[in-house]
């Protein structure tokens, strides 16, 4: 992908985008926090774009499909190449822009270091199709569902424990989740762990290094900026969902 990074036309577009290099879409939920770090930790300044995700007939929605078919974000286009390059996926996103802007420091380089690379890789993809799903599912059925569905909350609860259960073995002993460094599958994981202490999964004192782990991502500049917004709805939708009937979550 470096070599493909590489070849791309270097023709700049930024005068269409406020003289900024790239446009980002996102909205208050958890895969878009992921971008906004790693665009943080990186120094990169952008132009933001809130879409509503869950409103249908929003006209701003209306035109980010039409750019990015699959309708979610994140999503963020480059105007730094010609013509301007859009991507939509976080994960995608995550491995662009490290390959791009951090000189192996979010994620190591494939030709020098293949083994730490692959490390990275396989864990940013454990995230993307196990941990966020299960977790997100866990979350609905468990918080949102407008009825109880105990198999549902059973079998993703099941599930979510296992993957942070292999999150804490996996963090013994280290400081960051791979390749021995600080990377975008730190940014990835944290965007939704940061919930499980705040009322959205029970027994969470158990995964000890993970407990460590976040304490040492919220200390980062560029994810301790962001954390009151994170955090402070948190409360008051517990309380509103705790009101509709629909927050389920039992605390031994």
């Amino acid at each position: 992908m470096s070599q493909q990074l590489q070849q791309s036309n270097s023709t700049d577009n930024t005068h269409l985008n406020q003289g900024k290099p790239y446009k980002f879409y996102g909205t208050g939920t958890t895969n878009p926090w992921k971008i906004k770090f790693l665009f943080d930790e990186l120094g990169i300044d952008y132009v933001y774009e809130d879409i509503d995700i869950f409103n249908e007939h929003s006209e701003k929605r209306k035109e980010f499909i039409k750019l990015f078919p699959n309708g979610k974000v994140p999503a963020i286009i480059d105007y730094t190449v010609n013509p301007p390059l859009k991507i939509f996926e976080s994960g995608a996103i995550l491995i662009y822009l490290a390959q791009k802007h951090g000189k192996g420091k979010f994620i190591p380089d494939l030709n020098t270091d293949p083994h730490s690379y692959a490390d990275v890789l396989q864990w940013l993809a454990w995230q993307i199709s196990g941990l966020g799903p299960m977790n997100g599912q866990y979350t609905y059925f468990s918080c949102f569902a407008p009825e109880a569905v105990p198999i549902a909350e059973e079998r993703y609860l099941k599930e979510t424990d296992r993957l942070y259960t292999v999150l804490d073995k996996q963090l013994e002993g280290k400081e960051w989740i791979a390749a021995n460094q600080y990377s975008i599958v730190d940014m990835a994981v944290y965007s939704w762990a940061v919930y499980i202490r705040e009322g959205f999964l029970p027994n969470y004192q158990k995964y000890k290094n993970v407990m460590a782990w976040l304490d040492r991502m919220n200390q980062r500049p560029a994810v301790a900026k962001h954390l009151p917004t994170i955090l402070a709805p948190l409360k008051e939708e517990i309380e509103h969902l705790t009101h509709a009937g629909t927050y389920r979550i039992k605390f031994d």
